[in-house]
């Protein structure tokens, strides 16, 4: 299996842009000059009675017709309700609905407009975070996007913290953000918490628990580098028990995903039997996915493979020799001595496949360029 290194970190980019490449400071006007004309209307539809759902339930299905506010005023259903209204009898539980019916609909409408605010704050955190020179204003609009409980925002303060981008680094506080932002089912702050109690670094203590429980609430929602870190720490992890069929299970969700570092290990799990049937076609198929994707050690197997006609392939010493050089060109010395004497080497040498790579992993930076999204809904 590939080794985790004892700094590792959460890894990958996944920023968001505005896709019509509109100033995320309009928007933001939009929705605070709009707030209170929306809720006057939707106020106002709710005191003549013109809820779409009472309608169909006084009206019948099928009377309602149009949506322009003129039409509400002056439909059946409005003059009906306005005429119940009417009548003494009436007159207490009409009230009384509707204002139950004012207090949610408020409610209801703070709600959505607090989330549009945040959004926006945070889309203009991310313009200024992408020119690379406004980092302390892009932390202060992540601040003021969080205190709408955004958590988007609240995990780019994070990443903020984590990277000293816009205020001190400062683990401790990006371990609290990242907390806030996993309690709301962010998937990459389960992930970067989870990483970070893990490891135990800079004054946070090691919680292997802890970390478990996030790293799995993370890769159950798709994460794929939670699913690659988690298969990996069931593999050979010193602080947690071996479980080689979960690591195999995980890392097959993550090379499902055309992750070349979980295709890899998922091929060596493939070609030993670790969790997994033994089955060196399918190790062959990976390690020639994760080969094709630049993966050092996958390229040195597949030539290893080549050599020696394993998992359905023929020998073939061309290809040997090709993938044999791709792999030494990324740094891998035994690719390298194994090109220089591949057309010495007798039938009788025996020549091993790599199970531990070189690579390791980092956590999930979204606040690294270019700038794509560390947020989606």
């Amino acid at each position: 299996m590939e080794a985790l290194h004892p700094s590792s970190r959460v890894a990958s980019r996944y920023w968001w842009q505005s896709r019509s490449g509109a100033s995320w400071s309009s928007v933001l006007e939009a929705f605070r000059a709009g707030g209170l004309v929306i809720s006057s209307l939707v106020l106002l539809r709710l005191v003549l009675g013109l809820d779409r759902s009472d309608e169909r339930q006084k009206v019948g299905e099928g009377r309602f017709v149009g949506s322009g506010v003129l039409h509400r005023l002056f439909s059946p259903a409005s003059k009906f309700y306005m005429k119940q209204n009417r009548n003494p009898k009436n007159s207490s539980s009409t009230s009384l609905k509707l204002t139950l019916g004012l207090e949610a609909a408020s409610v209801k409408f703070h709600s959505k407009l607090n989330e549009c605010t945040a959004m926006a704050l945070n889309g203009l955190g991310l313009q200024q975070a992408a020119s690379g020179d406004n980092d302390g204003k892009a932390f202060e609009l992540f601040c003021q996007a969080s205190e709408h409980d955004y958590a988007p925002a609240q995990f780019n303060v994070g990443l903020c913290y984590e990277r000293g981008r816009g205020v001190g680094r400062d683990l401790k506080q990006a371990a609290g953000w990242y907390a806030k932002a996993a309690a709301l089912g962010h998937a990459k702050a389960q992930f970067n918490l989870g990483v970070l109690c893990y490891e135990g670094v800079e004054g946070i203590d090691r919680d292997v628990t802890k970390a478990v429980t996030l790293l799995e609430q993370s890769a159950k929602q798709g994460l794929e580098q939670a699913q690659l870190y988690l298969g990996l720490c069931y593999s050979n992890s010193k602080h947690m028990p071996q479980d080689l069929e979960r690591s195999a299970k995980l890392l097959k969700a993550a090379a499902q995903r055309e992750n070349p570092v979980a295709q890899f290990n998922l091929g060596v799990c493939y070609e030993h039997g670790h969790g997994i049937r033994k089955d060196e076609t399918e190790a062959a198929m990976l390690y020639s996915l994760a080969a094709k994707r630049g993966h050092s050690t996958a390229q040195y197997n597949l030539g290893v493979f080549y050599e020696k006609g394993q998992g359905g392939l023929t020998v073939d010493m061309k290809a040997a020799s090709y993938w044999y050089e791709m792999a030494a060109r990324s740094g891998c010395e035994k690719a390298r001595e194994r090109l220089t004497s591949v057309t010495e080497v007798s039938s009788t040498t025996e020549i091993k496949t790599e199970v531990l790579g070189n690579e390791c992993l980092t956590r999930y930076d979204s606040m690294s360029m270019p700038l794509m999204m560390a947020i989606v809904h």
